[in-house]
């Protein structure tokens, strides 16, 4: 769950992807929609080993690849679609940064 520093009229399409890539290291991916009337940060907490130095995660901007979380449904054809319930839709785009962890999982 994210926290905002300011007023935002809307949130949705709230995706998330988390997989550990061994050595202790895990990658995260979200993505949302967000509406808002002036510039906003979101901070996002991301839980690291106690004493974790600031190098311990990396952000890497994935606007270049808007189609993450479509590409990633079509690799499970058939899962149950639970957008209904207000979960993750199945055609959901928009991925802007991803974290990965050198020192353990975040």
């Amino acid at each position: 769950m994210c926290i905002f520093a300011g007023s935002v009229h809307d949130v949705s399409s709230t995706a998330i992807f988390a997989r550990g890539i061994g050595n202790s290291r895990q990658v995260l991916v979200y993505s949302m929609a967000l509406t808002a009337s002036t510039d906003v940060a979101m901070v996002l907490p991301l839980p690291v080993p106690s004493g974790s130095a600031e190098e311990a995660v990396r952000f890497i901007d994935l606007s270049v690849y808007p189609k993450f979380f479509g590409d990633l449904d079509r690799a499970f054809p058939g899962k149950k679609d639970i957008s209904s319930r207000g979960g993750v839709a199945s055609e959901l785009g928009n991925a802007t940064a991803a974290c990965c962890s050198r020192s353990g999982f975040l």
